[in-house]
């Protein structure tokens, strides 16, 4: 392993670099770090070492110093366990699509951090959503639920950075409310009850109705899978075609959490 200073470097080699000059990102998608979680990665880096490099890039606006695209944990874990360098791997990628890569599939993060990592890096290069599933390994439904947190209200945001259990299928639905106040109304509502995906955007209590009530009428699901299915594809233009593949992600992701909520609700159903 080479040890140099920041300005000798070559791009996918790996160093020893001083602590010292390394600092986040200026874009650094993560601002919470549990204090008990990064003191037992100090412990395991002392007892064993950092097993594996962080992805640096040359700070542009520093020089001489490097930013960290992904591994920050990392390098405010090594100097609790007494290390004053670290290793080190210079990046050939475009450093925010690799500290998102990173944080999203490896790293732990919060919903909202992720969402707000999605939404900067699709700003900063103009991409479409399609766009971004060809460039982050993530599924089309996770991709699109992440991005529709970003509707979310300031204050829904700062408390979901403490609460990284949050699921993003109930934020997906608190973020298709019709305004911010009701947003805010229905996460208290989940924070308070602990709601799942489909009770979340339930009305409150209403009277007792009539137990001579009509059946809920269902057939528009099928009705509407008929339409789908006889869409002549085809025939559609190249922006009917990305349009109506947004629109079926968004439904795709819907159906998920019912059929989910379906399943639960089935199961509670009493045996013949």
């Amino acid at each position: 392993m080479a040890t140099t200073t920041a300005e000798q470097y070559e791009k996918g080699k790996l160093y020893n670099l001083p602590l010292a000059l390394i600092h986040p990102t200026p874009n650094q998608m993560r601002t919470h770090f549990d204090d008990e979680a990064l003191a037992n990665l100090a412990q395991s880096i002392a007892v064993h070492g950092v097993m594996e490099p962080i992805v640096v890039y040359p700070d542009p606006g520093q020089p001489g110093t490097f930013c960290v695209a992904a591994g920050y944990r990392r390098c405010l874990a090594a100097p609790l366990a007494m290390l004053s360098t670290i290793p080190a791997i210079l990046t050939d990628g475009e450093p925010e699509e690799v500290m998102l890569v990173e944080n999203l599939v490896r790293e732990p993060c919060t919903a909202i951090e992720r969402a707000e990592a999605l939404e900067a890096l699709r700003v900063k290069h103009g991409y479409q959503p399609a766009d971004l599933l060809n460039r982050i390994n993530l599924g089309s439904t996770q991709t699109y639920a992440l991005l529709s947190l970003n509707k979310l209200p300031d204050s829904v945001k700062d408390d979901l950075r403490q609460n990284p259990g949050a699921p993003i299928a109930v934020l997906a639905k608190i973020a298709q409310a019709e305004s911010r106040a009701k947003m805010v109304a229905l996460y208290k509502k989940y924070k308070d009850k602990g709601l799942i995906t489909g009770e979340v955007i339930e009305k409150e209590a209403q009277p007792a109705k009539p137990a001579e009530e009509k059946e809920v009428d269902v057939s528009f699901v099928s009705a509407f899978a008929k339409k789908v299915d006889g869409v002549a594809l085809g025939k559609l233009k190249p922006a009917q075609l990305q349009s109506m593949k947004d629109d079926i992600a968004t439904v795709q992701a819907t159906c998920g959490a019912v059929l989910k909520h379906l399943d639960e609700l089935i199961a509670a159903q009493p045996s013949p």
